[in-house]
């Protein structure tokens, strides 16, 4: 999914802004501008309100803006170090760099870099007040705009100089005016040095100023640089080759001067075109957020979580109601087969309740009726097998004993007839109550059984007859 970058690159006399569209594969050039207006370090005024324009006049939800200042106050400062761990260094860094600075160290901002040269390390730190940060941040809020970055102009274009195949190479960038000027020393793909400063008012040319500065930074900078004569190409940014033409710059300094084309360094796909051939520096601000957590940043919001809940509130509302929706119907889908399984489950432990009931009259308690049913059923098959040839002739003795007691005259249905090795229990239908009496006494009169017990008599309203189960013992057999 594609989102807004609002790159503002603000200079003291006007502030370039781009809107950029970045995709996973692309970077397209939505529109691009200047804003002519007179900023000061304390007075911001007559910005804020074209600002304010300018972010009403963009309706994209979620607009993701960074930000880019001149270096007027800048303090650049190079430590070596004995490590690379950027905790241990950050811990230390501040004790190394007080002495070096003309105000406290708690009155700034600062950031760092780790490079390495020859084997050794070094601990490249930018730092800034943090009452002029602050100062930025408050007129960007009062024009509605909530940066997430801030860094200062030029870094941009240096680390994607380094980033850039021309990077492997030693060679300088500069970037900056009459009034304020940065100088990036760059070699094996690496921001190795930088220097700040206000070029003097003399009535040199542009050019030999520059040179003079050059020189003095590669004499101050031998632990990073040893040998001056590496160096084979000097950059500018599109705002530093209004001030040091590059024909004059490269006959001052003898080295092959070009204009640095931020575009042609990135590996995106980069469409559209900058309006009126102003805004390199925030174009560069926009293709270096990928690589800004290794770069020098004067201010990075915190709480990247927060932020992104605050832009994507309304969606992630929805969305979350929608999964809650989903989850009540999955729980309600679940308890729904659980009540289901539980009923099915009664119902068939009722169901098999009374079926060994009706099979097994003696039993009593029946805690777990298919256990107890498996067990009888064992124990009638063992005793079956014990007697299999005997119970085979008894049972046909007690179908004709019953078929020659019971006279043809007598109303009475018999459905059921369980004979086992020492009970019989036989189970019908007949007219009256009396039948089952008189059924009983003529089942004594057979002789073959004893102890004859009518379990139950009762009405059977649906046929209008009587349904009754009479049991008889058998005699024992040695």
């Amino acid at each position: 999914m594609a989102r807004l970058t609002l790159t503002l690159d603000i200079k003291e006399r006007g502030i370039d802004w781009v809107l950029l569209r970045t995709g996973l594969r692309s970077v397209q050039i939505e529109k691009s501008g200047h804003l002519v207006c007179r900023i000061a370090d304390d007075d911001m005024a007559g910005a804020v309100a074209p600002l304010r324009e300018l972010r009403d006049a963009i309706t994209a939800p979620g607009l993701t803006c960074l930000t880019a200042i001149e270096g007027h106050g800048l303090f650049a400062r190079s430590v070596n170090v004995p490590f690379q761990d950027r905790r241990k260094v950050r811990q230390i860094l501040p004790l190394e760099l007080e002495a070096t600075l003309p105000v406290p160290i708690d009155e700034l901002v600062m950031d760092f870099l780790i490079t390495g040269n020859g084997g050794g390390h070094t601990a490249l730190s930018a730092a800034m007040s943090r009452d002029r940060i602050n100062f930025f941040l408050e007129r960007l809020h009062e024009a509605g705009l909530d940066p997430v970055l801030m860094t200062f102009s030029g870094l941009p274009a240096a680390m994607l100089l380094a980033a850039s195949p021309d990077g492997a190479e030693s060679c300088l960038l500069i970037d900056g005016d009459d009034d304020h000027a940065t100088l990036f020393l760059i070699g094996g793909h690496q921001l190795l040095y930088l220097r700040s400063w206000i070029p003097p008012r003399t009535p040199e040319d542009p050019a030999q100023r520059l040179k003079l500065a050059v020189d003095q930074t590669l004499i101050s900078a031998p632990h990073v640089l040893p040998d001056t004569t590496d160096i084979g190409s000097v950059y500018l940014t599109s705002r530093g080759a209004r001030h040091y033409p590059p024909d004059k710059l490269n006959a001052a300094l003898g080295l092959r001067a070009a204009v640095f084309d931020p575009s042609r360094a990135t590996r995106p796909n980069l469409s559209g075109e900058l309006a009126g051939g102003h805004g390199q520096g925030a174009l560069a601000l926009g293709l270096y957020e990928p690589m800004a957590e290794k770069g020098l940043n004067l201010f990075r919001a915190t709480f990247p979580l927060r932020r992104f809940l605050q832009q994507h509130r309304q969606p992630l509302i929805r969305s979350g109601v929608l999964a809650a929706v989903l989850i009540l119907l999955f729980l309600a889908g679940v308890f729904m087969d659980i009540r289901r399984n539980e009923a099915r489950v009664d119902a068939l432990v009722a169901e098999t309740e009374a079926i060994l009931k009706q099979t097994f009259p003696e039993t009593r308690n029946t805690a777990n009726p298919l256990p107890q049913m498996i067990v009888k059923l064992r124990a009638a098959r063992e005793d079956d097998l014990a007697a299999h040839r005997g119970v085979q002739v008894r049972q046909i003795d007690i179908l004709q004993a019953i078929s020659q007691s019971l006279p043809p005259k007598l109303d009475i249905h018999v459905s059921q007839l369980v004979a086992g090795t020492e009970r019989v229990q036989i189970s019908g239908t007949t007219g009256t109550f009396e039948a089952v009496n008189e059924a009983r006494g003529h089942l004594e009169q057979t002789g073959i059984f004893d102890n004859i017990t009518i379990i139950s008599a009762n009405m059977d309203q649906r046929v209008g007859r009587v349904r009754f189960r009479i049991s008889a013992d058998l005699p024992s057999r040695s």
